[in-house]
């Protein structure tokens, strides 16, 4: 901190770090003080105290990264458990945090089953088990999920469970609506209230459950707990529960009324077909273009017709956004095959479409929210934080 002006600037990008992320967008100061060998941290107004007054949590979070945000070159780290003393939370956040750092490469030794769950949502973390087999070490790269967590002698009751709940059809639904919480965030003009929701964790001060389309059959929403029914009670999950569904919901017998019926406001219907219909126009079609290049059997088809396509065609509660754009590539003679649209008239490969979109709205800053999304995401939002006072 007594060196170079850049030098000095990187400090005050990690105390920026630090104020947003964990202690509630209040202001942060690492005070190196005279005479003593002890960094001391000074929050908002308060008195300078020592890093060692700070909660075990926090202090690990300062060891694993300050010095991630203070290498100058491009550097490997070797990190020995990093779970110790972090939540769940903290742990995804710690993970976010390392990911964001594209310039660094990481290897860590853990037995966080809540580290295993962030490396199924993501592609840039990989998995190897390392094991003593008749006294030899034995390293395997692809692993069954269940045989690993069994090994790490995780069970169902070694979970905490979140203060509230958000439950969405599938795994894209969540990657999108998480990446649609965080620009919300950074879209919001109030300094405060961008601090505080920068504050919820997910995982400790909310958590996503995926329900899988026709399984919500399966659940009953209703405040009986002690229900004896066929269906298992949801609440005994968590109590506190937002349930959003695709708007294809409508036609499939009385499911809308009954979770009408059994979670009231906290029962939120999408306005079109599935949450992919929803993506700002500007990502889906580059998204979309992006995706063509990846595709076999492409030789004398083309997508030139894409230019014509207006945002209101993905805007049905009819029609997914598959079938859409089906419609909009001319194909070779003869051709059957279809690019985008499955049988139901969704986008096929979700997943993969999912992480090319994210990755684009991560790489620019050009994208806005749509009216639409700016609703959905305040829903979810005073949803958590009514849970969170």
């Amino acid at each position: 901190m007594l060196g170079s002006y850049q030098k000095r600037q990187k400090v005050r990008d990690y105390e920026q770090y630090l104020s947003e992320n964990f202690f509630f967008g209040r202001d942060i100061s690492l005070v190196p003080m005279v005479d003593k060998d002890v960094v001391y941290v000074k929050e908002g107004d308060d008195e300078d105290r020592a890093i060692y007054d700070l909660g075990d949590g926090i202090q690990s979070i300062i060891l694993l990264t300050y010095k991630i945000f203070m290498a100058e070159s491009p550097t490997m780290f070797f990190i020995e458990e990093p779970e110790h003393f972090l939540h769940a939370g903290l742990q995804r956040t710690l993970i976010e945090t390392f990911a964001k750092h594209k310039e660094h490469m990481f290897f860590m030794t853990t037995h966080s089953n809540h580290f295993l769950d962030l490396a199924q949502e993501r592609d840039d973390i990989s998995i190897q088990q390392v094991s003593r087999v008749n006294g030899e070490s034995k390293v395997q790269a692809s692993l069954d999920y269940g045989e690993l967590l069994n090994e790490l002698g995780v069970r169902a009751s070694s979970v905490l469970l979140a203060n509230c709940s958000i439950w969405v059809e599938g795994v894209t639904d969540k990657l999108y609506l998480r990446a649609y919480l965080n620009k919300y965030i950074e879209e919001l003009e109030d300094e405060d209230k961008k601090s505080k929701l920068r504050s919820y964790h997910e995982n400790l001060h909310f958590v996503f459950t995926e329900y899988q389309g026709s399984n919500i059959t399966h659940w009953d929403f209703s405040d009986d707990v002690e229900n004896s029914g066929s269906e298992t009670p949801a609440k005994r999950l968590n109590r506190n529960i937002l349930l959003i569904a695709d708007a294809d919901i409508e036609g499939k017998g009385e499911r809308v009324e009954s979770l009408r019926e059994a979670l009231g406001e906290a029962f939120y219907l999408l306005e079109y077909k599935e949450i992919e219909n929803f993506i700002p126009f500007d990502i889906l079609i580059d998204t979309a273009k992006a995706r063509w290049e990846t595709f076999k059997q492409r030789t004398d088809s083309n997508i030139d017709r894409f230019e014509n396509m207006k945002e209101e065609l993905f805007k049905s509660n009819r029609y997914g956004i598959g079938e859409v754009l089906e419609r909009y590539v001319d194909k070779a003679d003869g051709l059957e095959r279809k690019f985008y649209s499955d049988k139901s008239g969704t986008i096929k490969d979700k997943v993969k479409f999912c992480h090319t979109a994210i990755s684009l709205m991560n790489e620019s800053d050009d994208w806005r929210l749509t009216s639409e999304l700016t609703a959905l995401c305040e829903t979810v939002w005073d949803f958590i934080e009514s849970h969170n006072q």
